[in-house]
């Protein structure tokens, strides 16, 4: 089975790992490849990204760790650009595309940062109703179907990571279910990778990946390619977080060559200057 991870994070942004550490676990844990995926400048948002200074220190180490370790790991130099990330991504290996923030309103409400600020978001600009702030988190996921730049899909249902138990909503709701549909339907045509991200569950948030079980059955009638990610922020993570959404993949219907051929696309993907 190829051992890959293309959503990894560093202390060039929100990472508590160097790049260095990083690609050292990488080879520790046996991976035949990693890729780097450094948020993208987003300047409502400075704390969790990388300026555009650190951008380019970025691509340089990275670039260099990719010519020391060649004979060890194949290192990728990918980036996470956010929908409302300001600068066009152009020369990396791989773009994963995300949704990381709503606007409504004029105010900037933050997905995934902690579940007191989405709770206190949702109430103040939806009124409570979470289906209607699922409907337009979803609507905004559907349009990076739209972004000819982007590779893979992250994280395509992370308004649920403070949702375990259902706490916030119920995810079997029509009107939920039809959110996501109609994203997916979208992304499907856009023949876009989905990555089966199992952040949220070594960072303690929840007990599965990304996307849910129910979303990657579909995600897999669809004929979709999925590659599997760790997003890891912790080089120690790095290697559990691989096995859980891989453990994942197979209960929902995937097998190691389908996995296989499906990283091969990210690997052999021309990279765009």
């Amino acid at each position: 089975m190829m051992k890959t991870n293309f959503h990894t994070h560093t202390t060039y942004c929100d990472g508590r790992s160097s790049a260095r550490d990083m690609a050292e676990a990488a080879v520790a844990g046996g991976f035949d490849a990693l890729g780097f995926s450094g948020h993208a400048y987003t300047s409502f948002d400075p704390n969790y990204c990388m300026s555009r200074e650190k951008t380019a220190a970025y691509r340089a180490e990275i670039g260099a760790l990719r010519d020391e370790y060649a004979d060890r790991i194949k290192i990728l130099c990918g980036i996470e650009h956010d929908l409302y990330s300001d600068d066009l991504p152009a020369g990396y290996d791989f773009v994963i595309g995300s949704v990381h923030y709503l606007f409504k309103n004029g105010e900037c409400l933050p997905i995934d940062e902690s579940a007191d600020i989405l709770r206190a978001g949702v109430a103040r600009l939806y009124g409570g109703d979470w289906m209607r702030f699922a409907e337009d988190y979803f609507a905004e996921a559907a349009k990076l179907a739209d972004l000819p730049f982007v590779d893979i899909i992250g994280h395509f249902d992370t308004l649920v990571k403070f949702n375990e138990r259902s706490v916030l909503f119920d995810e079997e709701a029509p009107r939920y279910v039809q959110a996501w549909e109609s994203a997916l339907q979208k992304i499907a045509a856009s023949g876009k990778i989905v990555e089966i991200n199992s952040g949220a569950v070594t960072r303690g948030y929840r007990t599965a990946p990304y996307p849910s079980a129910r979303i990657l059955r579909r995600v897999r009638q669809y004929g979709l390619p999925v590659v599997l990610s760790c997003d890891c922020h912790f080089a120690p993570s790095m290697a559990k977080g691989w096995q859980i959404a891989y453990d994942f993949a197979r209960q929902c219907g995937y097998d190691d060559a389908a996995l296989a051929a499906y990283a091969k696309i990210v690997l052999d993907k021309k990279r765009a200057e």
